[in-house]
């Protein structure tokens, strides 16, 4: 396949690398960096002997000990970073050599790409800088820790809290970085017998064990789009270091989106990358990686999407992924049945102008039918200055719906619906076929008439939308019913995925994208809203969706159940808030502190004990 043959490259692109690095050393010889700067040449050169020194005793300690390490030796620090590091190094000779040599030289090309691309004054506007709420968390909390409650956990709550956060392995933040940077934080918390219990882990994609031994983001990241020189340290990562480490481009990536747990495992989610697997231990909240190998063994060499759609009643997972660094975008559908690949093929969306490609983060189903979304908000093109906007909205280019069978085999299968209008949808809230008329599909979800500044939040209001697309007439009708709130992130009952559904829950923001101030319900049979809620004076949200939990033996009303959310509040403090999702009230029924602060989170699940 495409992806594929791209990937494998030869042992000529060592010889690509140090010609790139000599031409990067020249232009960073050439810019006015002062020699007594930590940024200079002879302070670059200094940090590589250093760094080279201290990697010549890593892999000798590792020759000393490789034959007595015992890999699920977990009861001890000392065990444990032994494991570690038997993951992280490998203890052949040829395997040590890679990591004693490519780890300084990448690390050099990409410090002397971020001089070349640094901006002192885009720095001091940089909100990650600025902003303490972005701080990462000090440490890992390895295994369950009791949480601080304020209030009564309702008894009745029981199972696994599970979601997503990106976090960088260096802080401060360089000037590329934004809230899609980072590895995943999975953070966990266990509701039992009314009490609650935390736990975290950084996900082990391959691409991260190599920058926790460097100490340094190696690999681009989504912020590095927004130059020339930034582009060129993704194209480098992707395909000229991965294959040196022998790691396919569809793992390279920190999985740090979301979420999903289906057919017994769980995996997390990126746009970059393919699905990662990791488990849970129940009791001890232990997390383990596992492999980057999506949702069958290799079925898919290509990234997915992070938001795929699971129909629990077929045991089925819908999934999408694209590639926005080829000349023209390149879409892939699939199917997942009871864990086994259905169906899969790939497609191009209609009038794509390369290389501007549509940023197609979310998707949705039915009963009967997928539909993904063709935005007006793309990738744009990188400046020499480093100011371009990595995504940015199009308004010359109408949105369209794409509309195919859940098994469809191919491309010509799609049904396009042009919406009219240029217009933005990041996350949907659900949508299904009229019971009143099975041939017209609703669906609803947040709708911007502008793009998100990624470094800024700021510019991006969402409104809450009905669309409803005729597969008859082929014609689209929409009702935007909002009351003036700007929302996003909406979440539902999540067994409701694909059917008809009267409630939806998302965060609302009083000013741009940034600032998360408190939650919406909404009613999407009547289209109005229904309650909200203020998180209080100086509190925020993590940007974490409202996560949907119903209660045990009720009378099954749809909204008979909890919300779940993370709020950072006025004194830094992070919480997870819990509230009655069919009566949101102004103070939440219980405020859960962990003992380690939460990252900046995005996108999570429940599992329930049954």
């Amino acid at each position: 396949m495409a992806f594929r043959r791209m990937t494998k490259l030869h042992s000529s692109n060592l010889m690509l690398v140090v010609c790139l690095g000599v031409t990067l050393l020249k232009l960073c010889a050439s810019n006015p960096i002062s020699t007594k700067s930590p940024r200079s040449f002879s302070g670059r050169a200094r940090q590589l002997r250093q760094h080279v020194s201290a990697l010549d005793r890593r892999v000798y300690l590792l020759k000393r000990r490789s034959s007595s390490i015992d890999k699920t030796d977990f009861t001890t620090t000392e065990s444990k970073q032994r494991a570690r590091d038997r993951q992280i190094i490998s203890s052949s000779v040829e395997d040590e050599i890679k990591h004693r040599w490519l780890i300084p030289a990448v690390t050099t090309i990409g410090q002397l790409i971020e001089d070349i691309n640094g901006s002192d004054e885009f720095n001091r506007k940089n909100p990650y800088f600025i902003r303490t709420s972005y701080m990462p968390p000090s440490r890992e909390v390895e295994r369950f820790e009791d949480m601080k409650v304020e209030g009564i956990i309702p008894p009745d709550l029981e199972g696994l809290f599970v979601w997503n956060c990106p976090v960088s392995n260096t802080w401060p933040p360089t000037h590329t970085t934004t809230n899609l940077c980072g590895h995943g934080m999975i953070h966990c918390v266990r509701f039992e017998k009314g009490a609650a219990k935390f736990a975290s882990h950084v996900a082990r994609t391959p691409t991260n064990k190599i920058e926790r031994v460097a100490k340094f983001n190696i690999w681009g990241r989504p912020g590095d789009l927004r130059s020339i020189p930034g582009l060129l340290k993704l194209v480098l990562s992707k395909y000229i270091y991965a294959p040196l480490w022998g790691i396919p481009a569809n793992q390279v990536g920190g999985a740090n989106t979301n979420v999903v747990h289906y057919n017994n495992f769980w995996y997390a989610m990126e746009e970059t990358m393919t699905a990662m697997k990791f488990d849970i231990d129940k009791e001890s909240g232990k997390m383990r990686s596992l492999e980057c190998e999506g949702f069958e063994y290799d079925t898919w060499d290509f990234p997915m999407c992070a938001h795929p759609k699971i129909d629990r009643k077929r045991n089925q997972l819908v999934v999408t992924g694209y590639l926005p660094w080829l000349p023209s975008a390149i879409i892939r559908y699939g199917v997942y049945e009871h864990g086994k690949l259905k169906t899969s093929f790939e497609f191009n969306l209609p009038g794509t102008d390369a290389p501007i490609i549509p940023f197609m983060h979310d998707m949705a189903i039915t009963d009967q039918y997928s539909i993904v979304v063709d935005n007006s908000y793309q990738f744009s093109l990188p400046t020499i200055e480093g100011t371009g906007k990595i995504l940015e909205f199009n308004p010359k280019r109408n949105a369209k719906f794409g509309v195919l069978p859940r098994l469809a085999k191919s491309a010509s299968e799609i049904r396009w619906f042009d919406l009219g209008e240029a217009l933005v949808i990041n996350h949907i809230a659900n949508s299904w076929e009229d019971p009143d008329d099975p041939s017209t599909i609703v669906l609803h979800a947040p709708v911007a008439y502008e793009g998100i500044d990624i470094f800024g939040h700021v510019g991006y209001h969402g409104h809450m939308t009905e669309f409803r697309l005729n597969l008859k007439s082929g014609k689209v009708s929409k009702v935007q019913y909002s009351s003036g709130r700007s929302c996003e992130f909406p979440r539902i009952r999540d067994s409701l995925v694909g059917l008809p559904t009267r409630y939806a829950y998302t965060v609302k923001h009083d000013e741009g994208y940034g600032d998360i101030a408190g939650l919406v319900k909404w009613d999407l049979v009547e289209k109005k809203l229904l309650s909200e809620v203020e998180f209080g004076p100086g509190a925020l949200g993590l940007v974490g969706e409202p996560q949907f939990v119903p209660k045990k033996g009720t009378s099954g009303d749809e909204d008979d159940g909890y919300i779940l959310t993370n709020v950072i509040e006025a004194d830094n403090t992070t919480a997870v808030y819990i509230y009655d999702a069919k009566k949101l009230t102004e103070k939440p029924l219980v405020k859960l502190f962990p003992p380690e602060r939460l990252a900046f989170g995005l996108h999570g699940q429940w599992l329930g004990t049954s």
